[in-house]
């Protein structure tokens, strides 16, 4: 599962990793957009790796953004998105594209900003 950010950009690291707001520098919850394709089956997985890691760490519903490439395409080409799923951290800085169905988590919550010893504890999914 390939992650990717901005040359200078790293997910960070602080170590309290057990709610989205403490680990993100006390702000908001990371601000999240899912390119998916339709039900396909690769889609349909990250959705629910990605419900799974936003109900164990509180990110909240609405952080989260659900587009289908086959309904909106140009949605996903404005973003440069190629392929699905993809899961971009729209914010806070640094932003990070995480593209597959999610099933590393924890390499999902490091470039969330989520990393550390949760992260190396966190269960994977199926």
């Amino acid at each position: 599962m390939p992650v990717s950010s901005a040359p200078h950009d790293k997910a960070s690291d602080n170590g309290d990793t057990h709610s989205a707001v403490a680990s993100n520098g006390g702000g908001a919850a990371p601000q999240l957009r899912l390119y998916v394709a339709g039900v396909a089956p690769n889609s349909v997985r990250a959705r629910a790796n990605l419900g799974a890691i936003m109900e164990r760490y509180s990110i909240p519903a609405d952080a989260l953004e659900v587009v289908d490439c086959l309904r909106e395409p140009r949605r996903a080409l404005a973003d440069a998105v190629l392929v699905t799923p993809t899961l971009l951290k729209v914010g806070p800085e640094p932003r990070q594209v995480i593209v597959g169905s999610l099933t590393d988590t924890p390499r999902v919550l490091s470039a969330l900003g989520l990393g550390g010893r949760a992260a190396e504890d966190a269960p994977r999914a199926p």
